[in-house]
């Protein structure tokens, strides 16, 4: 009887350690899988932060080249004006004479 109990003891000092070895196992599982967690976490905040960066690139890119396409219409734009300004001079200009010589006939 007595080593039917010793046996027992042992049995169960075995599933112990068997259980706190299978514990920790899992706890370093666990912590492993945890540590993976983060690192892909990071990788792909760095890719986010990789392709804002490059889309704020092109988003910029764009908009200076709009602005200079603007600016180049509206530099366009500006000489017609000032062409029209002093075709309309020109021709009141020569219309005014025309009267004067007119008025002086």
């Amino acid at each position: 009887m007595e080593e039917y109990l010793k046996l027992i003891l042992e049995t169960e000092d075995k599933a112990q350690r068997a259980e706190e070895e299978a514990q920790a196992e899992a706890e370093r599982i666990i912590a492993e899988a945890r540590r993976q967690a983060e690192e892909l976490m990071d990788r792909a905040e760095e890719r986010a932060k990789r392709r804002l960066a490059e889309l704020q690139e092109r988003a910029e890119a764009e908009a200076q080249a709009q602005a200079a396409r603007l600016e180049e219409e509206h530099k366009k734009n500006l000489r017609l004006l000032e062409e029209h300004y002093r075709a309309v001079r020109e021709q009141v200009v020569q219309q005014a004479l025309a009267e004067l010589l007119g008025a002086l006939r």
